[in-house]
Parts: C-alpha cells; sequence; structure tokens
C-alpha cells in the first residue's frame, strides 16, 4: 500500500533524505494504522499533535486507505 506523507515544521526533520519539503512517499502495509504509521516514519507519538488523512482529522488509532494523503503536524506555537 502506498501512502502520500507531508510532514510540517519541526517533524520535517524525521522525512528521509529523498524527501523535498518534508513531502515522501512510503510504501507500509495493508491496514496499517496512523500510530503504526508514526512508528514507521519514526515520529515520537509525543511530537505529534495533528494526523490528517485526506484532508480530515482522524485519531491514531483509525486505519489508513491505499493512497490516501497524510498530513502530520507537531504542536503549534506562536505568539
Amino acid at each position: 500500500m502506498k501512502l502520500n506523507i507531508n510532514l510540517f515544521a519541526t517533524l520535517r526533520k524525521f522525512a528521509p533524505p529523498a524527501a523535498r519539503n518534508g513531502e515522501f512517499t512510503l510504501e507500509v502495509p495493508k491496514g496499517v494504522t496512523i500510530r503504526e504509521l508514526l512508528r514507521l516514519c519514526h515520529l515520537p507519538e509525543q511530537s505529534v499533535t495533528v494526523v490528517m488523512v485526506n484532508g480530515m482529522v482522524a485519531p491514531l488509532g483509525a486505519p489508513i486507505e491505499d493512497e490516501a494523503q497524510i498530513s502530520i503536524f507537531p504542536p503549534l506555537a506562536g505568539g
């Protein structure tokens, strides 16, 4: 199963070397959940605040469908 992943802000440092601006494609087993995807991407769960699947916020236990667009955001800061 192929997923399109986009890491934002401080999470971009976890992207593979070939990624462009935190965007990359990843081959994963069928039925993978968001929590499992975070592990496959070596993303510390506590560093992730929001995960969107095809533009919709999704819980960590949600299964992901083939060719989904995944956007992963860290905690937001600012003033």
